[in-house]
């Protein structure tokens, strides 16, 4: 996977760069706001299949007629983007660049689920959300000591 990763920052590398300032405030805050909204989300989306309620069996019945690719979205692709996000917040927040990593492989996830169910807006909203990750990544490399 860090052949993945390795093409992002090709990708990325080419986009402008924020002033350092901008940077240290992003490797502060991100990898919080990254662990809360997985953790929402995983709550959202255990509420959202009835797994909160004993109803829990039907929830299949309720998406008849749905596409089999959103079915695989919702069942599968955000549950596992946002608890990748949730592992790579955490590691963040300690200063982990397997977390940076874990968070990368999120984001990219929920780029794919955007295209599965052909919404733009998410496509954009996490791709700019990869490339602000980018922004930080040297904070998170194996040499730096983030304190």
């Amino acid at each position: 996977m860090n052949g993945l990763i390795v093409w992002l920052d090709g990708l990325f590398g080419k986009l402008p760069v924020f002033p350092d300032g901008a940077r240290d405030f992003l490797r502060r805050v991100l990898p919080w706001v990254i662990t809360i909204a997985s953790a929402f989300s995983l709550l959202a989306l255990a509420a959202a299949l009835g797994i909160l309620s004993t109803a829990f069996v039907f929830v299949p019945w309720t998406w008849y007629g749905t596409s089999p690719l959103a079915m695989l979205d919702l069942y599968v692709v955000t549950p596992l983007a946002a608890l990748l996000g949730l592992l790579g917040g955490i590691g963040m927040i300690r200063g982990r660049a397997k977390g940076w990593e874990l968070a990368v492989y999120s984001g990219v996830l929920l780029v794919i689920g955007g295209v599965i169910t052909m919404s733009l807006g998410s496509i954009i909203v996490n791709a700019i959300g990869l490339w602000l990750l980018f922004q930080i990544r040297s904070y998170f490399s194996a040499d730096h000591n983030v304190g």
